[in-house]
C-alpha cells in the first residue's frame, strides 16, 4: 500500500503546531524552554540515593522534571562515574573528591550546584557503644576506600589516637554494608543515610559522624563542560527543580517528607534524622560555595592534596585540576 508524502507546508504546520503546545506546557509547568523545539535536546544525569540528591529524585517522582531530561539511577557513584567516563551522561550528582577523580581521568567536569554540606550524615556505626575511641582497636573497619571514606576514617582514627595497622581495614561500598553488617564481615562501618539509620536499626551505635569535619564534606552536582551549551537549558530546569523541592520542605514539610520516605522505603523519623544531618545551601549561600575562591575551590584543593597522600588518583594529578572548576552561571537569579 502506497502513501502520499506529506506537503512541506502542511509538515511545517505540524512541527509549529507541536512546539507550540510543548512550549505552553513547559511554560505551565514553569520550565524553561526557549526558541523551537530543536533546540532542547534530551541529556542524561546519573544519580544514586542520598538524602542530598532526593530533591531531584523527589522532582522527578511528582513530574517537576521536563521529559527531556533523564536521571539515570544507581546504586552507587561508580555508576554515575562510569556513565560519565563512557560518555552516556552529561552530568553526575557526585562527592566532590569523586569529581576531581572523573576530571582528572580526562573528563572536563565543572561544578555548577552545592546540594548539600555534610554535617552528621555521614557516620561511623559501631555494634557495641564505646567509652572511649580508643577502644576501637583490632577492630574490623569497613568503609568504601574514597577520598570521603579516606577523610573519615583518617580523622577517626586521629581522634582515637590510633594507627591504620591497629585496625583491620574491610573494603566495602554502601550498598553492600547492610548485608556485611548482618553477615557479621564487619565491627564497625563508615557509611551514610540511609544506610546509616539501617544499620542503626540492626542495632549499630554512631560513634563519630561528619559534624567532626565541618564544611568539609561536600555533594555537588558536576556537568560536562564540553557539552554544557548543548543542554544549559535543560540544566537550568534541573537546578530551578531542586530549589522548587527545597522550598516545598519548608512550606510543606510534612507531605514532602512523607514522600522521600515512601521513596526510599525508610521510617519518616529515618528522613529528618537525615536532614538533620545536612546543610541545603539557599541559592544565595551557592552563589558563594561556587565563586572563584569559594568553599568548592579550597576544599578541591585539600582534597586533591589528601587523594595524593593516599595514592587515590589513577594518575598524577594535574597542576591545573582545580583551576576553574565551578561557575554559578546557571542557578536561578536571585532578586536584589
Amino acid at each position: 500500500m502506497s502513501t502520499s508524502p506529506i506537503n512541506p507546508s502542511r509538515r511545517h504546520w505540524i512541527k509549529q503546531t507541536v512546539c507550540k503546545s510543548a512550549l505552553a506546557a513547559s511554560a505551565l509547568a514553569g520550565f524553561g524552554m526557549t526558541g523551537g523545539c530543536e533546540k532542547r535536546g534530551d541529556s542524561r544525569f546519573g544519580i544514586h540515593t542520598w538524602i542530598g540528591y532526593e530533591s531531584l529524585l523527589l522532582a522527578n517522582q511528582t513530574g517537576r522534571l521536563p521529559p527531556n531530561i533523564t536521571l539515570s539511577v544507581g546504586k552507587n557513584a561508580s555508576d554515575s562515574i562510569q556513565g560519565l567516563l563512557s560518555g552516556k551522561l552529561d552530568g553526575a550528582a557526585l562527592t566532590l573528591d569523586e569529581v576531581l577523580q572523573v576530571k582528572n581521568q580526562g573528563i572536563p567536569l565543572k561544578v555548577v550546584l552545592v546540594f548539600d554540606i555534610s554535617a552528621g550524615a555521614d557516620k561511623v556505626i559501631a555494634r557495641q557503644p564505646v567509652e572511649r575511641l580508643s577502644d576501637i582497636a583490632g577492630q574490623r573497619i569497613a568503609y568504601e576506600p574514597t577520598a570521603v571514606g579516606e577523610l573519615m576514617l583518617s580523622k577517626l582514627l586521629q581522634a582515637a589516637d590510633l594507627s591504620r595497622d591497629q585496625v583491620t581495614l574491610v573494603n566495602s561500598s554502601p550498598d553492600r554494608q547492610l548485608e556485611q553488617w548482618q553477615a557479621d564481615a564487619a565491627d564497625i562501618m563508615i557509611t551514610y543515610e540511609p544506610t546509616a539509620s539501617r544499620l542503626q536499626r540492626n542495632g549499630g551505635h554512631v560513634i563519630f559522624d561528619s559534624r567532626q569535619l565541618p564544611e568539609t564534606i561536600l555533594d555537588v552536582l558536576a556537568v560536562r563542560a564540553d557539552r554544557v551549551d548543548q543542554f544549559a537549558d535543560n540544566l537550568r530546569d534541573l537546578i530551578r527543580a531542586h530549589f522548587q523541592v527545597l522550598d516545598a520542605l519548608q512550606t510543606n514539610p510534612g507531605d514532602t517528607l512523607y514522600q522521600i520516605a515512601t521513596r526510599q522505603d525508610v521510617a519518616l523519623a529515618s528522613v529528618r534524622e537525615a536532614l538533620r544531618g545536612v546543610i541545603l545551601p539557599s541559592v544565595t549561600a551557592n552563589i558563594r560555595l561556587l565563586k572563584e575562591g569559594g568553599k568548592v575551590q579550597t576544599m578541591a584543593q585539600e582534597l586533591t592534596d589528601l587523594m595524593q597522600q593516599q595514592n587515590l588518583f589513577q594518575q598524577e594529578a594535574e597542576p591545573s585540576l582545580t583551576d576553574q572548576l565551578a561557575t554559578a552561571q546557571y542557578l536561578p537569579k536571585v532578586i536584589q
